[in-house]
């Protein structure tokens, strides 16, 4: 993070922050985890709303002494629930500043059989 010791090695040096850390401790696959929803841009914009909502819940989920005391495939499960709680709120805030980007994912989300259903009605999606 420090520019002058990239700008003089070339290498970056990034401090991971706890949930990052306990993510990497836990083995959790980050498909479990973050947006993927097929759309570069839907991904990033739903990262970007996420984010702030990961950071304010993460450290209290944390340091609890209850998710301290579960076993680790029940803290993956609870990380998971965590970013699903995170990516169903960020979906809302897309909806609200972003509505076309926000239809795009749900037409690409849905089963190619429905997609040409709805094609042969008549509708039109942009690509």
């Amino acid at each position: 993070e420090n520019p002058a010791i990239k700008q003089l090695t070339g290498f970056t040096i990034k401090t991971k922050t706890p949930i990052e850390s306990e993510i990497d401790k836990l083995g959790l696959d980050k498909s479990r985890i973050y947006p993927r929803t097929g759309i570069p841009e839907a991904d990033r914009e739903l990262s970007r709303y996420m984010a702030p909502l990961i950071e304010e819940l993460s450290p209290n989920m944390l340091s609890n002494p209850n998710y301290k005391k579960l076993s680790e495939p029940l803290k993956r499960v609870a990380i998971a629930q965590l970013f699903m709680d995170a990516r169903k709120e960020a979906r809302l805030q897309l909806n609200k500043s972003n509505p076309e980007l926000f239809l795009k994912i749900k037409y690409e989300g849905l089963q190619d059989d429905i997609k040409s259903i709805l094609k042969d009605m008549g509708y039109k999606f942009k690509k």
